[in-house]
């Protein structure tokens, strides 16, 4: 290479090079950072994953929500739903032009067919710790519902047209209003229609000095009541409003061998039991119970109660209690009930009631498939303990063996599984020494 065309490509690089630099000039720089949560809100889907660009922020499951504080600059945000075996799948995503000192919430809406990543944002609000209000953002993610309007009132108060706190569309969102410190009561109603409840709150304290946003979802088969309102914090920390009109239930199982048929009274109540003649191995249906409550059960027909508890629930519950243990150690095994199926998978909640051994393994195997050539699916699984499983659509066979050996002592029995399937299963002790028994049963 000659002088002359060293210089001219010496000149060509120092020019390149300038406009780099100028380009970097023209970058955005951050001034601030405004929040984002994402918020999970289609009963259909199990968790599903909130992404930056392609960075995952966090999992939340339906009516939850995960976030963090971004830069005020743009991003793409995306939800992925995850599959059994396969890449996860992008369902919605958002871009966002990122402002400072705001608050944006965006939220996976829609049903398991089509989905939308909905934009609902308002400015972020700095507490002193020293005010009297509290403020209150209302959104409303129930795609069965249509338009509705929401009260917050004094607890007692009767919905009068024309004072709703808002009145919302589906997937839009009222403009916060600060409210003095104190108990109020949330009322769902048609819009224009007071006289008609579609959802009324227990009374609820809400403290000063902090900002609420009260999301309408849509019914989730684990509570009692035909709406879920859900109040999230600004640290994403979400609670149920549980409908006063509708009170808890709870499912029994009598998985005591020891105990035989028993009646269930509560609160001392054998004239109006809450179950009667429960046999070993059988499901009740679901029974109307208080927040708190006095458990007996006795042997079917008598007052002599084999155990003797107290109990509490949380007000428009479902749950799962199961009667456990040797004659003279019985327990009440406690669980949320387990209703929400998945679009993607069927669920599988596997209980070891079974006192005859301290732990199994358990098999959930494809039909025709041999223990001796697989792991469990549940390795040292301990008597008192419950785990739920996912697994894709198949046809299945559960099978227990020995904890560390392939020695059988229950199944393999059939154990089909299908999309949105919820299936209990129960690991029982049997007559025979050395054998156990599996209870299943769906919801």
């Amino acid at each position: 290479m000659n002088a002359t065309s060293l210089r001219t490509l010496i000149f060509a690089l120092s020019a390149n090079l300038l406009l780099v630099a100028c380009g970097e000039t023209q970058l955005p720089v951050a001034t601030g950072k405004g929040s984002i949560r994402g918020i999970h809100a289609i009963v259909g889907f199990s968790d599903v994953d909130f992404l930056i660009e392609e960075r995952r922020i966090g999992t939340a499951d339906f009516k939850n929500a995960t976030g963090a504080s971004y830069d005020d600059l743009s991003y793409t945000f995306n939800f992925e739903l995850p599959q059994v075996g396969e890449q996860p799948l992008r369902i919605a995503s958002r871009t966002l032009d990122v402002d400072r000192d705001t608050e944006y919430s965006i939220v996976l809406t829609g049903d398991t067919g089509a989905q939308e990543a909905t934009l609902w944002q308002r400015a972020e609000r700095e507490w002193t710790g020293s005010e009297t209000v509290f403020d209150v953002m209302v959104g409303h993610a129930n795609g069965t519902l249509g338009s509705v309007d929401v009260y917050l009132d004094a607890a007692g108060s009767v919905p009068v047209a024309g004072n709703a706190l808002a009145s919302l569309n589906f997937r839009q969102q009222s403009e916060p209003r600060d409210l003095e410190a104190g108990e109020y009561q949330l009322t769902l109603t048609p819009a224009g229609n007071p006289a008609t409840i579609l959802y009324r709150s227990a009374p609820t304290n809400f403290p000063a000095a902090a900002s609420y946003l009260l999301t309408v979802f849509e019914a989730d088969p684990g509570i009692t009541g035909p709406v879920s309102i859900r109040v999230f914090t600004s640290s994403n920390v979400s609670t149920e409003l549980p409908d006063e009109r509708f009170p808890a239930t709870a499912q029994f199982v009598n998985a005591s061998i020891a105990s035989g048929a028993v009646d269930i009274a509560i609160d001392g109540d054998y004239t109006n039991l809450a179950v009667s003649n429960l046999a070993f191995g059988a499901v009740s249906q679901d029974v109307e119970v208080p927040s708190s409550g006095n458990y007996q059960y006795a042997p079917t027909g008598t007052t002599m109660a084999l155990l003797d508890e107290d109990r509490t629930v949380v007000l428009g519950s479902t749950n799962l209690m199961i009667l456990a243990g040797e004659a003279n150690d019985l327990v009440t095994l406690q669980a949320a009930g387990l209703r929400r199926g998945f679009s993607t998978v069927g669920r599988l909640r596997i209980t070891n009631t079974a006192t005859e051994f301290d732990a199994v393994d358990v098999y959930i195997l494809e039909a025709g498939a041999s223990v001796d050539d697989n792991f469990p699916s549940l390795f040292n699984f301990p008597y008192g303990f419950n785990q739920v499983l996912d697994r894709a659509a198949d046809d299945y066979e559960i099978t227990l063996t020995e904890t560390t050996t392939k020695n059988v002592i229950a199944g393999p029995e059939p154990l089909p599984v299908d999309v949105f399937d919820v299936t209990e299963i129960v690991i029982l002790d049997a007559p025979d020494t050395g054998a156990l028994g599996i209870l299943t049963f769906s919801n």
